[in-house]
């Protein structure tokens, strides 16, 4: 019995790799990748003109990464006058490093939705607000802060893109490894985990799975696509997708 990670990497092979020193079997497939986005040259200027009290979102540690990256470059850094939200404590931690500035980010479970409802606690209207992230659109967040009144500047600051692999022998290895647990950490990952297995297959191992995800939003796209055995994690770290699995996987 195996489980199936298919987070992105370096976090797939660390995650895997913690597993596997606790005894558990792994099989790590990413089935995205990342690169840098288009927008980025747009930051100087953006950055420039954010005045004391707006609002920079940034939604991944990758986020940090590709913006980091590109300042160095350009001999820049991190804006301080903007108000910092993150989307979670291991995105905020890794933001601190960066700029001695106070970071918000929900402190128990961490999502988008947590992440929004945050945002009740302060004054964001009629501010303008910066929301680095990858090429998905956080709709979610853009209707809250329309709502308020709030001027909204969306930069890609990098792509999910498809990670090429051998579709026929990746199904004949899941087949192999009797796969009873998967990790999705995204509606595009669980979406191409759907696509890659045949009809068959799906009604046969796939959905009889027990799947962790990360939010109540990829809860509901999982239960759609036919999945009964959902688990929630409260974070999206690897230690915690590592407590919900040591939980479920003694449940019979």
């Amino acid at each position: 019995m195996t489980i199936l990670i298919l987070r992105p990497h370096p976090y797939g092979k660390k995650l895997a790799k913690k597993l596997s020193d606790l005894g558990f079997n792994t099989y790590n497939l990413p089935l995205i990748k990342f690169k840098e986005g288009k927008n980025l040259k747009l930051l100087p200027k953006i950055f420039t003109s954010l005045k004391d009290k707006d609002l920079i979102f940034v939604l991944s540690q990758q986020t940090i990464k590709y913006v980091n990256n590109f300042l160095k470059k350009l001999y820049l850094t991190w804006p301080m006058k903007p108000t910092y939200y993150a989307i979670g404590k291991n995105t905020a931690l890794k933001l601190k490093k960066k700029i001695n500035k106070k970071i918000n980010y929900p402190k128990n479970i961490e999502n988008m939705e947590t992440l929004i409802d945050l945002l009740k606690l302060h004054d964001i209207k009629k501010k303008t607000a910066l929301i680095l992230q990858s090429n998905n659109s956080r709709k979610k967040l853009i209707k809250k802060l329309k709502k308020n009144g709030t001027k909204i500047i969306s930069i890609e600051c990098y792509k999910q893109i498809k990670n090429k692999i051998n579709k026929k022998k990746e199904r004949k290895k899941l087949k192999k490894h009797k796969i009873k647990e998967i990790v999705a950490t995204s509606k595009k990952i669980l979406k191409k985990l759907y696509k890659l297995i045949p009809p068959k297959d799906r009604i046969k191992w796939l959905l009889n799975c027990k799947i962790i995800v990360i939010s109540k939003r990829l809860a509901k796209i999982a239960y759609k696509l036919g999945w009964k055995k959902i688990y929630i994690s409260d974070k999206a770290n690897n230690n915690s997708l590592i407590k919900i699995l040591k939980k479920i996987i003694i449940i019979k």
